[in-house]
């Protein structure tokens, strides 16, 4: 049978117990109770009494009024109240990293690396030193010293956040490939994140990965991604492709994001273009020229379209424009010289022509072809005929595919050759071909224009 404890024991050894705990901390759990809670006023009461009791020399409380100072937006204050409650625990790393942070959001970047240093000796392996002290690397520019930070970070752990800003470094310092490595690692680990998706969706569209990169914004679109370029690469992807109708909704999708995007406005033309809609393309594209009339893609696509119409005077002015404001205007000089052509400035048409083809081997085919057939229009044979040549050496160099000839340029390849009296059997381009149907030539226009 147990002995029964008298009360007057039990309280003697509850004292014993209650003195064993310093003044100083004796209410700090209480404090963290009613903080992770966020009892915000009575954290505030119960600091003043701590304050009163220990004579304002509690760390803790002075950690915790720090926190809340900053919640509150008075970073100036935290930053004080850790300062003060660093004085009691100078080796406390905990309490140095907040001071850091505070330094970070007062601006004081160089002084919070500083501080992060310090924590550093204190805190090792801490995943989150690193990553505020790649933050802060990156605020006053040093790309590099904030990737190697960020990089460190991922070592100790490997939150979601951390892979987007060291992604987004790796793009802004062009390590293309970095940057995807990264991406699929991350993904790996948050293969449901829309935001991962739709950037490496990006990086493989930009490395004319199509296959994956539409596999990739079409899983960001799938899993509920509202982001306006996310949807606008995925449907720029599908109008690339030929898939007009798909491209079109998902457009219409980003008018109610983004109705005033330069860019949503001439790709929609275009496919309006490619849908041979030459009304609807216009109104389309000068809209786009309205939000942004200095995008030379708007002003090129637009002559484009004139130009289809056969309204040549419009579309000189608008492929001058365009001509102004890029900087390879290789193709904006071809379709400006078919305008001059048929506004019978011959003379003008062939300065276009020259600079369109300055460097032969480096020219597209078909503007090539174009040049020789204008050559021999106005009587200058042998010189179409060199340049025809030149023309089936790109085409050879090229390939096929690599090519891009539209169905036209066939059969006035092949009426070239005969007038130019040039018969190679091993080009199968001289040989007389039928016109294809104008179904054919309206599907060879949906490449014709410039989607962004």
């Amino acid at each position: 049978m147990s002995q029964t404890v008298p009360p007057e024991a039990r309280r003697t050894a509850a004292n014993r117990r209650q003195a064993e705990i310093p003044l100083f901390q004796k209410r700090n759990w209480y404090l963290y109770y009613n903080y992770v809670r966020h009892r915000i006023p009575e954290c505030k009461e119960l600091i003043k009494t701590i304050k009163k009791e220990t004579s304002n020399m509690s760390e803790y409380a002075h950690y915790v009024e720090g926190l809340l100072y900053r919640a509150e937006g008075n970073i100036q204050q935290s930053l004080e109240c850790f300062r003060k409650s660093m004085q009691y625990d100078p080796k406390n790393g905990d309490t140095k990293k907040q001071i850091g942070m505070s330094l970070f959001l007062l601006g004081r970047h160089r002084q919070a690396l500083e501080t992060y240093e310090e924590a550093e000796k204190l805190v090792q392996f801490d995943w989150e030193i690193q990553h505020n002290k790649g933050l802060a690397y990156l605020y006053i520019k040093k790309l590099t010293e904030s990737r190697e930070c960020f990089m460190k970070a991922l070592q100790y752990n490997q939150p979601l956040v951390t892979f987007k800003i060291l992604g987004a470094i790796y793009t802004d310092l062009n390590q293309h490939q970095s940057a995807v490595d990264l991406y699929e690692r991350g993904l790996r680990l948050y293969p449901t994140n829309t935001e991962l998706l739709s950037k490496l969706g990006r990086l493989y569209l930009d490395d004319s990965r199509y296959p994956a990169a539409f596999d990739k914004l079409g899983s960001a679109v799938l899993y509920g991604s509202k982001d306006a370029t996310t949807m606008m690469s995925l449907a720029s992807l599908m109008q690339y492709h030929g898939d007009i109708d798909p491209a079109l909704d998902k457009y219409s999708l980003v008018t109610n994001i983004v109705p005033e995007s330069p860019m949503l406005w001439n790709n929609l033309g275009m496919c309006f273009y490619a849908k041979s809609q030459w009304a609807t393309a216009i109104a389309c594209l000068q809209r786009a020229n309205y939000l942004e009339p200095l995008l030379w893609t708007v002003n090129y696509n637009l002559g484009l379209v004139h130009l289809t119409m056969q309204q040549d005077t419009t579309a000189f002015h608008f492929l001058k424009v365009a001509l102004h404001l890029q900087e390879q205007p290789e193709k904006t000089y071809m379709l400006l010289a078919i305008a001059l052509t048929r506004l019978s400035e011959d003379a003008h048409a062939e300065k276009c022509y020259r600079k369109a083809v300055a460097d032969p081997q480096l020219s597209k085919p078909l503007s090539l072809l174009n040049f020789a057939v204008f050559l021999a229009r106005v009587e200058k044979m042998e010189e179409s005929l060199e340049y025809l040549q030149l023309f089936f050496e790109r085409c050879e160099v090229l390939g096929k595919e690599k090519s891009k000839l539209p169905p036209e340029a066939l059969p006035a390849c092949s009426v070239l050759a005969n007038k130019l009296n040039y018969t190679d059997q091993t080009q199968p381009f001289t040989k007389p071909a039928r016109a294809r149907k104008r179904k054919d030539r309206d599907a060879s226009r949906r490449t014709s224009g410039l989607a962004v």
